[in-house]
């Protein structure tokens, strides 16, 4: 904008109800109609649906029909669009308040509260007056009271009221705050203070999902994961593919990642790579006594070697049952396989003593120390054999990073 006028008269600032003339850069005059809109970018979207609340004139003879076509006036725009009452299927009465749903013949912008006048077609004449409640709905179904009853908050001018509704129509999809900003006029801090309330989650980086919602979510989550245990009991954990399959298909990326955090957070879940179990499922439960006996050989071999674990081949002795059942401790990561390249072997660690590394070299190595492969072999107590395989597994888990030829604790 190169320059505001209000009256002929240059202005820096222009306020509702004035006349302004705006001098814009790199636009014709010929590109512009009558009923356009001048908003930001992205401030408001084209649309050809409309949800209104209208207010019908006592004297009107003819209200309005369902379906019927009418003239809608708003700011300097003038549109045909199809009227649906929503609600009821009785014929709307003169001097009654309804909610309705308009379809436009073409695509319209127009922000949230803005008044509007209703006309008929022909011959043409104002039979309501009423507001805009929602410019980007979805078409509703004429008898849909959940619909109605979310109108009508919104009509109520409550902004908690009209946010919370408008979050919760957005159902498992969510709503990003720049769309809610838009389409309203509730402000940042309107949205800061109902978080502050615990009925809106904010998930990161722009995105609000109802409480309600969200723990609907969360059960329905925690309710597949157990599922799935009890239809495979031998299996570690339900992949976090098929457990995104078996959500509502509305939900994105974003929300699902969000989602498997929270439940991890709050120790509902275990995450091992890219399967998900409960954490109250044990998947050793499901073997037989002779299974659980061997199983637990197995786990007291590797926990009581440390970090100086016996060869996997000695362990296993060619046993395809001890094979089977190391196979469900590697996926349960109890047991932890690690490469070593050098002699192109696996090594195998108890999950235990993995931990006491990482715990010690946090505890010796804060503040981005950095240290050698030499100390930490005499840290742990443990040969080169198997401080450089643990330390490249250390720096693929982003838990320590290189530094030339030496190491640092990885901080985000």
């Amino acid at each position: 904008i190169r320059q505001l006028q209000d009256h002929n008269e240059s202005v820096e600032l222009a306020h509702p109800g004035q006349r302004v003339a705006v001098n814009l850069r790199n636009v014709n005059k010929e590109d512009i109609n009558r009923g356009d809109a001048l908003v930001s970018t992205g401030y408001l979207r084209p649309t050809r649906l409309l949800d209104a609340e209208l207010q019908i004139l006592e004297d009107v003879e003819h209200p309005p029909k369902y379906a019927e076509i009418v003239r809608i006036l708003f700011g300097t725009c003038e549109i045909l669009a199809m009227l649906r009452v929503l609600g009821t299927d009785k014929q709307i009465e003169p001097g009654s308040t309804c909610v309705v749903q308009f379809t436009c013949l073409r695509d319209v912008v127009v922000p949230v509260g803005e008044r509007l006048i209703v006309r008929t077609m022909s011959p043409v004449i104002t039979i309501a007056g009423g507001r805009i409640l929602d410019n980007a709905p979805v078409k509703h179904r004429r008898s849909d009271q959940d619909v109605v009853a979310r109108l009508h908050n919104l009509a109520s001018g409550n902004k908690a009221d009209v946010m919370y509704e408008l979050v919760r129509a957005a159902s498992y999809k969510g709503i990003d705050t720049e769309e809610l900003i838009s389409t309203t006029d509730i402000s940042t801090d309107d949205i800061n203070q109902s978080l502050e309330q615990n009925e809106i989650i904010h998930i990161k980086p722009q995105r609000l999902i109802s409480k309600k919602t969200f723990d609907k979510l969360c059960n329905n989550a925690i309710k597949e994961i157990k599922n799935y245990h009890k239809e495979n009991p031998s299996r570690p954990g339900l992949p976090l593919s098929e457990l995104r399959t078996r959500l509502p298909l509305e939900i994105d990326e974003l929300i699902f990642n969000f989602l498997i955090e929270d439940l991890e957070n709050y120790d509902q879940v275990q995450i091992d790579k890219s399967t998900v179990r409960h954490n109250k499922f044990d998947p050793l439960q499901s073997l037989n006594k002779k299974e659980q006996q061997l199983t637990r050989e197995i786990i007291s071999i590797f926990e009581s070697s440390g970090l100086k674990p016996p060869e996997l081949d000695k362990v296993l002795s060619g046993d395809p049952e001890r094979k089977r059942l190391f196979h469900i401790l590697k996926e349960t990561g109890e047991l932890v396989p690690i490469i070593n390249r050098d002699i192109n072997r696996t090594i195998v660690f108890h999950k235990s003593a993995i931990k006491g590394m990482i715990n010690k070299l946090k505890t010796t190595y804060p503040n981005s120390t950095t240290f050698t492969v030499a100390d930490v072999r005499k840290l742990v107590d443990t040969s080169r054999k198997f401080a450089i395989p643990l330390l490249e597994y250390l720096d693929n888990k982003r838990i320590t990073i290189r530094v030339g030829d030496k190491r640092k604790i990885f901080r985000e």
